[in-house]
């Protein structure tokens, strides 16, 4: 009976995720630019019904906190931030810069190893 009031409860706990929206940071951007002027409470509503696909890095989190109109809708906006943590940044983030090469890697790891020693 255990078991089956714990699947119960994880199950019920997983609704709404299938609820929500599946959004791009910049689809999220757009949510919020159409919803000026909209009350804290309402914005939070829009916002706690969206679920990112891509992460929002720390910088665009601050950006767009500054757009929200109070408090409740800035804390759902940290909290599908903090949900999206383990998604890819958007194509338009990632640098171009590429990976060092592998003797470069090597050196790297090296040094590091070197300097834990140290301490």
């Amino acid at each position: 009976m255990a078991k089956f009031t714990v699947a119960l409860a994880l199950a019920l706990c997983s609704l709404p995720a299938f609820s929500a929206k599946l959004v791009t940071v910049g689809q999220l951007e757009q949510v919020l630019a159409d919803g000026r002027g909209n009350p804290d409470a309402k914005i939070a509503q829009q916002i706690s019904d969206i679920q990112l696909v891509e992460r929002l890095s720390k910088a665009g989190l601050l950006r767009l906190e500054t757009e929200t109109p109070g408090p409740e809708s800035r804390k759902a906006l940290e909290l599908i931030s903090d949900l999206s943590a383990f998604h890819d940044l958007p194509a338009a983030e990632i640098p171009l810069t590429p990976a060092p090469a592998t003797v470069t890697q090597r050196q790297i790891l090296a040094h590091t190893v070197e300097a834990v020693w140290l301490c």
